[in-house]
């Protein structure tokens, strides 16, 4: 990696692309921050990752599943400007807030790891585990019956199943639990011991995956003893039916609460102040600090274990859960350099490092290097990119880069004809995703540049894939590293998922493959298609589809303009691969043109085929200054603006005459100041 002096230098420079000779200092400063958001909401994402990680979830809470979902926007789904907190969405916070606070202080395990300060923890977490699932005749129902291996409430009544519990001590109740909604109300449901209640609850989830966990500790002795779901409020009108299900009841425990001194108000105090500062993700203010402090103690008048200072934990922690400082990634400083700038703060810094690259809060050794003042430097915060790069969630984060970036959900939706191609599989689709994240995730990982994500001639195949590409030694289910022919395939765009996604059901689309490669691999400014344009007509077997489009959009058509200069070009670079992804030489009895040339920036550009169409992309100035927009998009939340243009430039020059690892090029996007300061004219 280059320099940060470097960097600087030539994030200040906004020269044409084919002028990289120039000396890179000839214009510094002339370059300005963008105007960004001060409150960057987190998506449903960042925030189901970070309720994990805050709490110490053995996996994700599923809670976000109920969340409302966000409206539809361009570019990435975590671009702030399209972030809000709309009264629905706020009220699906506050839910989940409460049944995570819950959750928390009625688990042992996760009660200890919450709140280490409470001098009782130490007894031991739990022991043993039993559960009742499905038909097990251990559980009895007095209204509903089975719905695959749960329990369907579907009106009033209880689910009551008995456990033999082989040593007396604390014991933690659980059930599992979802429901159908209908009328005014959501669905109701208690949890009882023995036939005493000790919980209540309004069940918001509405699917399986999204399911909601009801827990409560009990006090019991060695013997038998009974947990009861009970589904209190049914309803049905004009076909609307309100259902409890129930996945599993489970009684864990054989550990406890321990057997410390009663805590205090020294406890109160040093939790507050640690785990505030996990919260908002910066250390709490004295005023915060005593806001906080006195709703703890107001919640003995109202709490509902039993025990002041874990009902003092529940409504701080349901409060805390619930705070714009948690929902949102803020940035409050605002003393401005001589420069005019914003320097982001080293807890402003670490949160955008941490969901830029991961997604989710800082671990505590970002958080150490926020408190020692580390992040301020060049040194201190490379070194912290490079470490968080190296971890499994930076992974999963360019993972969701890619994700948007190719439009893999979409994969899904992917069909062809079984008449003319009955090797297609429904499992086929989903084997072509599989794909497409491993070579990326390939690409990226083993230090691979811009130049290969476009050129490698490799994949990642399994039996149903290999054919596509001509092999016939592959067995099995799983995704194994291939070499392919260079000839026919190099890199992204060759991969079978793009070309039969870009594809009709019966016949590849020079249009559509055209269409994404200006949006998404150069990041062409298309016009709007004009108003009622007439459709391709069908195939009729005597054209080959380029001849087909040509004549429907190119030369002396309505579309030459645009078609005929941009769209189709791009194209008609791959007409050697069918709907499918595979290798074609003849389409319908007549010899494949994949003859092409595009006006690139630094001038016109001819071609044989997809191949070498790959290698002048990987090559371009446009390829790579497109593909570090994306990254500036992704990684900071945010459209670029204009003033981005000379950053872009710049780093797309690097990128290109260093052949420079991805990987690299994101710590240097890091070190930017677009990154590291804001303008003082930032959005709220």
């Amino acid at each position: 990696m280059v320099t940060s002096v470097l960097i600087v230098l030539l994030a200040a420079c906004d020269r044409d692309p084919g002028d990289a000779q120039r000396d890179p200092t000839s214009c510094v400063g002339c370059g300005a921050l963008p105007e960004t958001t001060r409150f960057a909401r987190l998506t449903h994402l960042q925030w189901e990752n970070t309720v994990q990680d805050l709490l110490g979830l053995p996996e994700p809470s599923g809670l976000s599943a109920n969340f409302i979902g966000d409206r539809l926007a361009e570019g990435f789904d975590n671009d702030a400007e399209g972030l809000q907190v709309g009264p629905e969405l706020w009220v699906d916070h506050q839910r989940a807030a409460e049944a995570l606070a819950a959750q928390v202080v009625g688990t042992s395990a996760l009660y200890t790891g919450v709140v280490p300060q409470d001098p009782r923890n130490g007894g031991g977490g739990p022991t043993e585990t039993f559960t009742v699932q499905g038909e097990d005749p251990a559980a009895v129902t007095t209204t509903g019956g089975s719905a695959g291996s749960a329990w369907n409430l579907w009106s009033a009544g209880d689910l009551t199943a008995t456990f033999q519990v082989p040593t007396a001590g604390t014991w933690l109740a659980s059930a599992r639990v979802w429901a159908d909604q209908a009328g005014p109300d959501l669905a109701r449901a208690t949890l009882s011991v023995d036939g005493t209640q000790l919980l209540a609850a309004d069940v918001s989830a509405t699917t399986e995956g999204g399911a909601e966990l009801l827990s409560a500790e009990a006090t019991l002795s060695a013997g038998t003893h009974t947990v009861t779901v009970s589904f209190e409020n049914d309803y049905y009108e004009g076909g609307a039916d309100r259902n409890l299900y129930v996945d599993w009841v489970t009684v864990e425990g054989g550990g406890g609460g321990g057997s410390g001194a009663p805590p205090g108000d020294t406890e109160r105090d040093a939790w507050l102040a640690a785990f505030g500062e996990r919260v908002h993700r910066r250390p709490l203010s004295s005023t915060e600090l005593a806001e906080y402090g006195a709703l703890f103690t107001a919640a003995a008048e109202f709490g509902t274990t039993g025990d002041p200072f874990r009902d003092g934990v529940q409504l701080v922690l349901t409060a805390m859960l619930q705070s714009p400082q948690f929902v949102y990634r803020t940035e409050e400083s605002l003393a401005q350099d001589a420069a005019g700038r914003i320097a982001l703060t080293d807890w402003e810094v670490a949160s955008k490092l941490s969901y830029a690259l991961w997604n989710t809060m800082p671990d505590d050794a970002l958080f150490e290097a926020a408190r020692d003042g580390r992040l301020s430097t060049d040194e201190g915060l490379r070194a912290e990119a490079l470490r968080l790069l190296a971890d499994g969630r930076a992974h999963a984060t360019l993972a969701d880069l890619h994700r948007q970036l190719l439009y893999l959900d979409n994969y899904q939706n992917i069909t062809k004809s079984l008449d003319l191609y009955p090797e297609f599989t429904p499992t086929m689709p989903a084997s072509m995703q599989a794909e497409a994240y491993a070579f990326v995730d390939d690409v990226i990982f083993s230090d691979g540049s811009i130049h290969e994500l476009y050129t490698r001639p490799s994949t990642f195949v399994n039996a149903e894939l290999a054919p596509i590409y001509g092999l016939s030694d592959v067995r099995g289910d799983e995704l194994v590293k291939v070499d392919l022919d260079p000839t026919q395939r190099a890199g992204l765009l060759t991969l079978s998922g793009f070309l039969a996604l870009e594809a009709d059901s019966y016949v590849h689309s020079p249009i559509r493959r055209g269409v994404f490669m200006n949006f998404s691999v150069l990041c062409t400014d298309l016009p709007p298609p004009p108003i009622n344009v007439p459709p391709l007509p069908p195939s009729n077997g005597l054209q080959t589809t380029r001849d087909r489009v040509d004549t429907h959009t190119g030369p002396g058509t309505c579309g030459a303009a645009c078609h005929g200069t941009l769209i189709n070009p791009l194209g008609f670079g791959f007409e050697h691969y069918d709907a499918l992804g595979r290798w074609q030489d003849e389409e319908f009895g007549m010899p494949v043109n994949s003859e092409a040339a595009f006006d690139f920036s630094d001038g016109k550009r001819a071609y044989a085929d997809a191949v070498e169409l790959s290698g002048i992309v990987g090559d371009s100035f446009d390829a790579h200054k497109c593909y570090t927009k994306h990254l500036v998009e992704y990684l900071q939340g945010r459209h670029v603006a204009p003033s981005d243009d000379a950053l872009l430039s710049a780093l797309a020059r690097q990128s290109l005459q260093q052949d420079q690892p991805i990987l690299d090029l994101v710590v240097e996007l890091v070190l930017t100041d677009q990154f590291r300061f804001r303008s003082p004219s930032g959005g709220e």
